[in-house]
């Protein structure tokens, strides 16, 4: 099968804290999906590739949880990934699909999850004066893939790159930054009709967006 390559670009915003501005969020998309040949009910999601994959799989699970998949647990997962690399301990024959496809079969998922964690830059400070800040956004950026367990194929693909200011603090807090990519990565998993573009939210708008999306189910 050939699947459309996402290539990741960059996004970089520079935001001036001043007096009563309001809190932004900026998501750019890009997603791929073909369709499967029977529904996707329970899912397993491996820690992503890269810096902090680990706490990025961790929220997406919550948020697959909340649009109402059924999740395999993730220590479980571990411990059996552990028994797969340790059964082919010597071996090179071995390839990525054979490995994932048995650890499907073996927890009787209907698809594995797994992507890289690119980028996650938090904000940057500078002070310019006493009642001025100046500092670029904190960014996020996730490359996730969803494999078939039947088939063996990758059907499903998606590109996130979050930027998000914190000027009040109101709408947006510590690693906001990073849950609002793993919501949006969820997001484009359960909407069959999800697609790419660039969306900036400001604001309540961002409350407003978390409120809808912890009400969505498949």
């Amino acid at each position: 099968m050939n699947t459309r390559h996402v290539v990741s670009g960059i996004l970089v915003l520079t935001a001036i804290v001043s007096g009563g501005c309001a809190d932004t969020l900026s998501i750019h998309t890009q997603a791929f999906r073909l369709q499967t040949t029977e529904p996707i009910r329970r899912v397993a999601v491996v820690d992503f590739a890269g810096e902090t994959g680990q706490a990025a799989a961790d929220m997406l699970t919550m948020h697959l949880q909340r649009a109402g998949f059924e999740v395999v647990e993730r220590q479980y997962l571990k411990d059996l990934l552990g028994e797969i690399e340790a059964t082919k301990e010597g071996r090179t024959d071995a390839t990525v699909v054979e490995r994932v496809s048995k650890m499907g079969r073996l927890i009787n998922a209907d698809a594995v999850i797994t992507g890289d964690l690119v980028k996650l830059n938090p904000p940057v400070f500078e002070r310019k004066s006493k009642t001025r800040l100046a500092y670029e956004a904190a960014t996020c950026e996730l490359s996730v893939r969803a494999f078939d367990v039947r088939t063996r194929e990758v059907f499903w693909t998606t590109w996130i790159d979050v930027a998000a200011t914190a000027k009040t603090g109101e709408q947006l807090g510590v690693l906001d930054y990073l849950n609002e990519a793993c919501a949006e990565v969820a997001e484009s998993f359960v909407n069959k009709t999800y697609t790419d573009g660039h969306r900036l939210y400001r604001g309540t708008d961002i409350t407003k967006l978390r409120l809808a999306r912890t009400g969505a189910r498949k």
